[in-house]
């Protein structure tokens, strides 16, 4: 079995993923950190030290969606999306992790608004994340953004989600 079929496969073992999720393919990292089998310590290990490619951010992404993932871990990708949270060119799918860190229940607030919610992110980084966000708790900080757009389309998305829309 090739790399890649073996990091998608539901029957590659925990230990055959953990050695294929320090591969030196962006592609099978990627396959492993989507494989429902792979623990905290495969997702701590697949995550990427820089951000600085889309398949890296993508990556990620991915970690950044998994309820498993540790918190420090979490954190890590927080601040290391900030330098590519600034609606750069080729920063698409630092955006598209910076959503999802922000829509996995596991993560705690405190490290959303810190990092990727925070004034340091742009304004366009901002709106794209109350656009796009479904956590309550995510939105209900982002009604009390500086920026009254990042406000407006906060309050938008909590109605939307059925949420009270806090006041604006």
């Amino acid at each position: 079995m090739d790399y890649l079929n073996a990091a998608k496969s539901s029957e590659t073992s925990v230990d055959e993923l953990a050695l294929l999720a320090d591969s030196d393919y962006d592609f099978v990292q990627l396959a492993v950190v989507s494989n429902k089998n792979a623990t905290a310590s495969i997702l701590r290990l697949a995550c990427p030290k820089k951000f600085d490619t889309w398949n890296r951010q993508t990556i990620a992404g991915e970690i950044s969606s998994n309820v498993k993932t540790p918190h420090d871990v979490l954190h890590d990708i927080g601040v290391g999306l900030m330098p590519y949270l600034n609606n750069g060119r080729g920063n698409e799918m630092a955006a598209e992790a910076a959503i999802k860190l922000c829509n996995n229940t596991s993560t705690p607030l405190e490290i959303i608004k810190s990092t990727v919610c925070s004034i340091d992110a742009s304004i366009g980084i901002r709106k794209k994340i109350a656009s796009n966000v479904t956590r309550q708790h995510v939105l209900e900080f982002l009604l009390n953004d500086p920026s009254v757009a990042v406000q407006k389309r906060a309050a938008n998305s909590l109605v939307n989600c059925g949420h009270p829309a806090g006041g604006l």
